[in-house]
Parts: C-alpha cells; sequence; structure tokens
C-alpha cells in the first residue's frame, strides 16, 4: 500500500504546504507518517516477517527491527543504520587493505623467482578484491541511507531482494584477507 504522491512539488517563492524555507533555499520535505492502529502494525509485522526466509545477519536485523519493537518506521531505520555501519567498518577495512596491498606492490622490485611472481600476483589479486569490496560497501551504505523514511513494505523487500549482494561484499573482503596472508 503506498499513499497516493501529488507529484512534484513546483519551486515557487510563496510557501508551499510540503515545503520548508530555511532562508531563502526551498527545501521539499516528505509528508509525516499516518499514525497507525495496533492491530494493522502487527497485521503488516507478521507479513513482513513471513518475507525472511532465510537466516543471514541481515536477515536476523530486519526480524529483530520487526518483532522487537513498537514503533515499526523507527525501528526498521534504526536497522537501516546498523547495516550501515557495519558496511562503513567493511568500507574502512577494504581501504586500509587496499592500501597495504598498493604499497607492498610498489615497493616489490622485479619478480625473479616464480615464487615471487606468484606472490606479487595474489597481492594484486588482493588489492583489486579489496577495492572491489569497498565499492560494493559503498553501494550499500548509499542504498541504506537511501530508503530510509520510506514505507515498510518497501524497505523490507528491497532488502530482500538485494541481500546476497550486500553480503558478497563481506566474501570479497575474505578472500582479499586470505590474499594479503
Amino acid at each position: 500500500h503506498i499513499p497516493h504522491h501529488p507529484g512534484p512539488v513546483p519551486y515557487v517563492n510563496a510557501p508551499h504546504p510540503n515545503m520548508v524555507q530555511p532562508g531563502s533555499v526551498n527545501v521539499a520535505v516528505a509528508p509525516p507518517r499516518a499514525a497507525d492502529d495496533g492491530a494493522e502494525t502487527q497485521r503488516q509485522r507478521h507479513e513482513l516477517v513471513a518475507l525472511i526466509k532465510s537466516q543471514t545477519f541481515i536477515d536476523i536485523i530486519i526480524r529483530n527491527a520487526l518483532e522487537n519493537h513498537e514503533d515499526l518506521p523507527g525501528s526498521l531505520d534504526a536497522a537501516l543504520d546498523k547495516m550501515t555501519n557495519l558496511h562503513a567498518n567493511l568500507f574502512n577495512f577494504g581501504i586500509f587493505m587496499s592500501g597495504f596491498q598498493f604499497v607492498g606492490v610498489l615497493v616489490e622490485n622485479e619478480p625473479v623467482e616464480p615464487f615471487e611472481f606468484v606472490g606479487m600476483f595474489i597481492l594484486c589479486i588482493g588489492f583489486f578484491l579489496s577495492m572491489f569490496s569497498a565499492l560494493i560497501s559503498f553501494i550499500a551504505m548509499e542504498y541504506f541511507n537511501g530508503i530510509k523514511n520510506e514505507e515498510p513494505e518497501f524497505i523490507v523487500l528491497g532488502i530482500m531482494k538485494y541481500k546476497r549482494f550486500f553480503w558478497f561484499s563481506e566474501l570479497v573482503l575474505f578472500g582479499d584477507t586470505v590474499a594479503f596472508l
């Protein structure tokens, strides 16, 4: 159930009900969420929990947000913050690892022995894996920040659709760590 949206708000100098004027710049504001009655909220929670089929970390965070809080939109926003923080840490670790691997590639002399060549190749692969993981984590952070304040159905369905992509950043970073060792 998506409420009717009147379309884009035109830029005008006169105040509009969906506009706020901080200084001289007009900023569009999302309409406030309607208060749900208890029975409707419980039904909505049960429907959303039924969409969660597996037991990954993202599934657990979303399930806890749906089952353990009275304020459904607020609890989903808190869950999105947790997932954003997780991917921010993955992003930082990926950048950290890529820095060491980049320095290792630059400092190394021309490989002479076959083992040196294999070691350099693995270090280069690790560098690309860490940068790829950081890119995925950045996309995930932007996605989680972008879907805040959306309808709960949209949030849960979107996360369930892309959770394997988000999980892939963790797997790639594990592979990068193995390549670094």
